[in-house]
């Protein structure tokens, strides 16, 4: 998302599954609720349409509102290094 209107928001995706360890995915948007339901039908990126296709869940972990320009890569940053690099993409 290229715009930083005040009513941008960043939310984190935690994707879950039974047996292989939790990805995140963090992403930016002004609507939260349609940009979920995008992911969730996996229309909305490739990464989390592969995680969907190999049996992950996704759920909404987090969402910040922010006007910071680079917010987004600031959250998705903090995730790697509590994460680790290959778990988070943004």
């Amino acid at each position: 998302h290229s715009s930083n209107s005040s009513s941008d928001k960043i939310y984190v995706l935690k994707a879950t599954h039974r047996t292989r360890s939790t990805r995140w995915y963090i992403g930016r948007t002004e609507n939260v609720g349609a940009r979920l339901e995008r992911h969730l039908q996996g229309r909305a990126c490739n990464y989390t349409k592969r995680l969907i296709d190999r049996g992950y869940a996704l759920t909404l972990d987090a969402v910040i509102k922010t006007s910071f320009d680079f917010a987004e890569d600031a959250v998705t940053k903090m995730y790697m290094r509590m994460f680790g690099m290959h778990s988070v993409a943004g």
